[in-house]
């Protein structure tokens, strides 16, 4: 893995973002990049998805309510790595279906997806000045670096 994440973190001028949850693929790239960063003095701000402040709500059985704690345990490995927990705080999945359809004229194929992303968009240029937000179309986000001149 490392050979290819290097040459996709070359041109990133010391900083990098990354989605971090508490699985294996986001916290092997983030710590990756860590990694490979360090030599030089660059840094990856690591983006997890956290419930809204005072959620309360179900968890299915066998499922993580809050990924938050063991990314932060990831995060914590690297002293190069920020870690940045996002809440996701709209009232209900209505509200982002509403805010895509307005956006897309469609109906989103990944509804949570789209809700983290519309809440890791809506904090990071302003908490953080960082963007890392390209994305596959479905399915986990990526990393990427930021834009040129951010």
């Amino acid at each position: 893995m490392s050979p290819t994440r290097g040459s996709r973190l070359r041109g990133a001028q010391g900083c990098v973002g990354s989605h971090l949850s508490a699985g294996l693929d986001s916290g092997a790239v983030a710590t990756s990049a860590a990694r490979l960063l360090a030599p030089d003095g660059g840094r990856v701000v690591a983006f997890t998805a956290v419930p809204r402040a005072g959620y309360d709500g179900p968890v299915p059985h066998g499922r993580l309510g809050d990924e938050g704690p063991l990314a932060a345990e990831v995060a914590a490995l690297y002293p190069n790595i920020e870690h940045v927990r996002v809440p996701t705080d709209y009232a209900t999945m209505l509200d982002a279906a509403e805010r895509y359809f307005q956006l897309a004229d469609r109906a989103p194929l990944s509804l949570p997806a789209h809700a983290w992303g519309f809440a890791l968009n809506d904090a990071s240029p302003r908490a953080r000045s960082r963007w890392p937000t390209s994305t596959r179309r479905t399915g986990a986000p990526t990393t990427c670096r930021r834009p040129p001149g951010a």
